[in-house]
């Protein structure tokens, strides 16, 4: 009996198996009719005893668009059982139940192929950034994937683009760092950042963004950005603050030169020491160190002739040494650390490292007061600094310096006064304004004259014919046809009633008045009655001088005291003001006297000069001898002309040549020379048929000769 169970359940198998082989047959038979229904029913019954056949045909049904079943996903997912199930039966082919009629590794990838074609194309009619990444999940098989990739990268681009910040960029090439777009993404994150950090235009976001992206291609135009936040009043304090805080940017070698002609833009020796004092290390120490040395050395204007007969011009030092060399059409002497040089009719302006501050475009410049000068542009004027900055742009039609920093400034016709410390400018209402002398100045308006302080206020009106600068609070001003004096509130000290008035001179000032002069004290009290007679060279001896003034009556000379004493008789046809208690005086002849009226040299001479360092000029006839104060004469008549001595030496002429001599009287330069002229204690220059040298009486020798000279005195 139980042998006989046993065979029944064989052959009940048996049946079953060939039954389940019908159903397959008779599922892909519906299959081919399109009887979706009744193959798919058979194909999910049989998935389990038959998976390769079933899930190859459940995924034929779900990829086919032409029946209700059709879902690509569905598709896929059977096509991937499908994919195990074959794979497991090529490992193991005893788990195959039968033969695989309808089934072969050609047929799955034909239907691999169209799953994922159909799949692709179905994302490109709606195409979506997680349609392609599910695609790119899930069919990383497929011949589609590249551009299913470029086409979710380009995607993704766009769409970070759209949303055009740091965040979306930063989404962007994290979840995508192999698209195509990744450098251009890299590129706009960079550019975001920057503007992100740049637009706060902050140190501490500078310093920030330099902490936190080092990589940045914008990196060195944020170090840039620091140099010149730091920098933006281009102060001293600002320079040595950004070098102290930043000192590896970049820019910390324009930073350095900026601070150093900031700190030593006087170029007095003392600016570069302190420049060197404060900073050691700096990398202007040698340049500092030079021209601190060169400072104190006194350069002297030299030249070369060139081809054509002209002149180049440069500079040698007070040792001969050549400096700068002659490259230009001319040059003036150093001022504040300056040299005026000249080419093509322009001017521009040197260092003594030969350093070329300004490039010769100026068509006309003043010498450096205060650290300022003025310079014609265009045909206007302005003034600039010596870091080149224009502090009163070229736009006015005349610049004066009338007083430390106060210009007279002139715009068509008309002037105002500027004064540069305080930022103040008057109206253009003047004709002129002069020279400064105290607090007040002189200005004309409509011809007549008036007062004005350096603020720019009118202290007394333009109502003068005639005015002169105040001198112990007083001025000497017209009005009408006469003077008078004044004080600075515009009070009459002296009545308008005189004809010609004198300098003060003594807290006396003589006056006029119809042709007689008379003496005035500062506080408008007559004191020496007019008296006197007028004479032309009143204003050069009539002022009180060591208390005495030269005065006249009846054509002849005398001399009266501050008392109106008269302390020596009038007797002489001329008489100068005494210098050290000695007068020159003239009866027929010239000679000299005392205070005393004590005749000292003899009234023999031509012409005499007052004495100049114990000796005096005394001339007969057409020829100069010295003599001293005792009358004697310390030199024959030999000299065309003679000089008054100044440190000890004095300039004379013999047979048409200059020479020089000391004090003993002796030749330190012969008379050899066409012209010799004072540079300073030490250093004359001197010339010879044109051409010039320079002589140094310290050292007793040329210095410096340019070409030709030395020819040129051998012929003598």
């Amino acid at each position: 009996m139980k042998r006989f169970l046993y065979i029944f359940y064989f052959l009940l198998l048996l049946s079953g198996n060939s039954l389940s082989g019908q159903n397959i047959k008779q599922a892909y038979e519906a299959l081919q009719i399109q009887d979706y229904y009744k193959a798919r029913t058979i194909f999910e019954r049989q998935q389990f005893k038959f998976p390769v056949e079933s899930y190859y045909g459940l995924s034929l049904i779900h990829s086919k668009n032409n029946n209700p079943f059709y879902n690509i996903d569905l598709a896929f997912s059977f096509y991937k059982l499908l994919k195990a199930s074959w794979d497991s039966v090529q490992k193991n082919p005893k788990q195959q139940k039968h033969n695989l009629n309808y089934v072969d590794k050609q047929k799955i990838s034909v239907l691999k192929e169209q799953i994922d074609s159909i799949k692709y194309h179905d994302i490109l009619i709606n195409p979506l950034i997680t349609s392609f990444e599910y695609y790119l999940n899930e069919y990383r098989e497929s011949r589609y994937y590249p551009l299913a990739m470029k086409l979710r990268d380009e995607m993704a681009f766009e769409k970070a683009l759209e949303a055009n910040d740091i965040e979306s960029l930063q989404e962007f090439m994290e979840k995508y760092p192999n698209a195509n777009q990744i450098e251009q993404a890299q590129a706009l994150y960079d550019k975001h950042v920057f503007l992100k950090y740049a637009k706060m235009n902050s140190l501490l976001y500078y310093d920030t963004f330099l902490l936190k992206y080092p990589s940045n291609p914008y990196y060195r135009q944020v170090l840039d950005s620091v140099y010149i936040l730091s920098t933006k009043n281009k102060s001293i304090e600002e320079f040595d603050l950004f070098l102290k805080k930043y000192p590896d940017n970049p820019n910390a070698g324009v930073a350095w030169e900026q601070l150093y002609q900031r700190s030593t833009c006087s170029l007095e020796k003392k600016s570069f020491e302190i420049f060197i004092q404060k900073y050691p290390y700096s990398p202007m120490l040698q340049k500092a160190q030079y021209e601190a040395m060169m400072a104190d050395i006194k350069f002297y204007p030299i030249r070369e002739t060139t081809s054509n007969g002209g002149y180049l011009w440069g500079f040698a030092d007070n040792t001969g040494i050549q400096r700068i060399k002659p490259a230009y059409d001319w040059v003036e002497d150093f001022s504040e650390g300056l040299a005026e040089i000249g080419l093509n009719d322009k001017s521009g302006f040197i260092k003594k490292n030969g350093q070329i501050m300004f490039i010769p475009v100026f068509e006309e410049v003043t010498s450096w007061k205060h650290g300022r000068c003025i310079v014609k542009i265009s045909g206007k004027w302005g003034i600039i600094d010596k870091l080149g900055n224009y502090l009163i742009d070229a736009t006015y039609d005349g610049i004066e310096l009338i007083a430390d920093s106060i210009y007279c400034v002139k715009s068509g016709d008309k002037k105002a006064m500027m004064n540069f410390d305080l930022k103040t400018i008057t109206t253009f209402d003047m004709d002129d304004i002069h020279i400064f002398k105290g607090d007040l100045a002189i200005f004309t308006k409509n011809s007549k004259y008036g007062f004005i302080d350096k603020y720019g206020k009118v202290r007394i009106a333009a109502k003068y014919d005639y005015a002169e600068n105040f001198i112990h609070n007083r001025a000497i001003v017209k009005y009408g046809d006469y003077f008078g004096l004044i004080n600075q509130n515009d009070s009459i000290i002296i009545p308008f009633e005189l004809t010609g008035i004198g300098d003060f001179s003594e807290d006396y000032v003589f006056s006029i008045k119809d042709k007689s002069v008379g003496y005035y004290d500062l506080s408008g009290i007559l004191v020496i009655p007019f008296e006197y007679e007028y004479y032309p060279e009143l204003k050069l001896y009539g002022n009180f001088m060591e208390g005495k003034a030269v005065v006249r009556k009846k054509g002849k000379f005398g001399v009266i005291d501050q008392n109106g004493k008269i302390v020596i008789p009038f007797k002489y046809t001329s008489l100068t003001s005494f210098k050290d208690g000695i007068a020159t005086a003239k009866t027929t002849n010239w000679g000299f006297i005392n205070s005393a009226n004590q005749m000292i040299v003899p009234f023999v001479y031509n012409a005499v000069a007052s004495f100049s360092e114990g000796y005096a000029r005394v001339k007969k006839e057409t020829l100069w001898a010295y003599i001293d104060k005792e009358g004697i004469l310390k030199t024959d008549f030999i000299f065309e002309s003679a000089g008054d001595f100044k440190n000890n030496l004095a300039i004379v002429q013999v047979n048409g040549y200059k020479a020089l001599i000391n004090m003993e009287f002796k030749y330190l330069l012969t008379a050899r020379f066409d012209d010799i002229e004072v540079v300073d204690n030490d250093i004359f220059r001197i010339s010879v048929k044109n051409k010039i040298a320079y002589w140094s009486k310290s050292r007793n020798s040329l210095l410096w000769s340019e070409t030709g000279f030395l020819l040129n005195f051998m012929d003598k």
